[in-house]
């Protein structure tokens, strides 16, 4: 009778090739979706989306994917922000997108989040862990 031994760690080798080529078959697949949850202003956070690996594993020593928008602003845009009250100077002041026009206020109302992110993954069936 014949006996034949996988070398060893052939196991994480295994592993590894299937999870690369799950990778690069569904990481523009996981792109596209969330580009396509993407609320559209200047385009800068939608043309900002990135997937990439964490680094992190989860039990049984899965790897862990990281999806992220990469802007100043993209946490409020996906987590949402609370009442803003100038701390500095008297009023806030930014410019009126569709009227140009300067606006002067004693503060600004909430944001609600909109997980656009978590809303994709979920799309896809995806498991997912919000890391604030």
């Amino acid at each position: 009778m014949s006996r034949f031994e996988w070398a060893p760690g052939y196991r994480r080798i295994v592993a590894q090739s299937a999870w690369d080529a799950w990778r690069r078959e569904n990481e523009p697949k996981i792109v596209a979706a969330i580009r396509a949850e993407a609320p559209v202003d200047t385009g800068q956070l939608k043309s900002s989306v990135r997937v990439s690996p964490s680094g992190e594993t989860v039990p049984p020593g899965l790897p862990v994917l990281r999806a992220e928008a990469v802007t100043d602003y993209a946490y409020i845009q996906h987590e949402g922000r609370g009442v803003v009250r100038p701390v500095n100077a008297r009023v806030l002041r930014w410019f009126d997108k569709v009227t140009g026009q300067k606006v002067f206020a004693m503060k600004s109302g909430p944001v609600k989040p909109n997980r656009f992110i978590i809303r994709a993954l979920e799309g896809l069936g995806l498991k997912t862990r919000s890391k604030t």
